[in-house]
C-alpha cells in the first residue's frame, strides 16, 4: 500500500501526464484481468449458488450515475496523451 501511494504520489510532480495515462492504462488492464478471474470463479461456484436469496434490485435513480462512472473511468484514459498535446503551447 505504501509502495502504491509512494508512485502515485510521485506523480503529482511530473511535467507530463503521459506516464499518469499510461499507469491508468495499467490499472485499467488489471482491473479487467481481475474482473475476469473473479467471474470465471464465480461461475465455477454456480452449482452451489441458491437462486432464492440472490437479491435481484435495479434502482432506477442511481442508474446513470453507475453507468457514467464505469464509461468515464475505462475511457477517459486513452485521451490524456492527445489532450496534453493540445494544450502545449507551440
Amino acid at each position: 500500500m505504501m509502495l502504491v501511494a509512494a508512485i502515485l504520489l510521485s506523480c503529482s510532480f511530473l511535467d507530463s501526464i503521459r506516464i499518469v495515462s499510461n499507469l491508468s492504462l495499467a490499472n485499467a488492464v488489471s482491473h479487467l484481468i481481475v474482473n475476469a478471474i473473479l467471474v470465471i470463479y464465480c461461475l465455477s461456484k454456480i452449482s452451489e449458488w441458491v437462486w432464492g436469496e440472490v437479491p435481484i434490485a435495479l434502482d432506477i435513480r442511481t442508474l446513470p450515475t453507475m453507468i457514467g462512472v464505469v464509461v468515464f473511468g475505462y475511457t477517459s484514459h486513452i485521451f490524456l496523451p492527445s489532450l496534453e498535446a493540445s494544450m502545449q503551447v507551440s
